[in-house]
């Protein structure tokens, strides 16, 4: 009985697993001169007004972070932008996007990169 039980549960996760699609990659752009931040989650999916980033949280310097809910996704993207007080200050950004139907993506940037760059 147990290795039945054992079988279906190990079924049931690999199922839930192939149904989730996790985003693939988090970029942003951050606009030190009006303290914008854009972030731009690729998430490729055949059906976008069903299958889409709902739920993303960015941190910024471990403080609270700041949540966004969504409805829909167009195309392979989900684009937009935050207001960041004080952006130029910054030192560190976490990015967690998460599918609707599960999987999820973080990443962490070092803004110290972007002003290295020249953006």
């Amino acid at each position: 009985m147990r290795k039945a039980i054992s079988l279906f549960s190990i079924s049931f996760l690999l199922c839930f697993l192939a149904y989730a699609h996790a985003p693939t990659d988090i970029e942003i752009t951050p606009d030190f001169k009006n303290n914008n931040l854009k972030v731009e989650i690729t998430h490729p999916v055949s059906n976008p007004r069903k299958r889409y980033i709902d739920k993303v949280s960015i941190t910024v310097d471990d403080k609270d972070p700041i949540i966004k809910y969504f409805f829909f996704q167009v195309g392979d993207k989900k684009i937009f932008t935050i207001q960041v007080p004080d952006l130029d200050k910054v030192k560190r950004i976490v990015i967690k996007a998460r599918c609707k139907h599960g999987g999820s993506l973080e990443k962490e940037f070092d803004m110290n990169d972007f002003r290295d760059s020249g953006s």
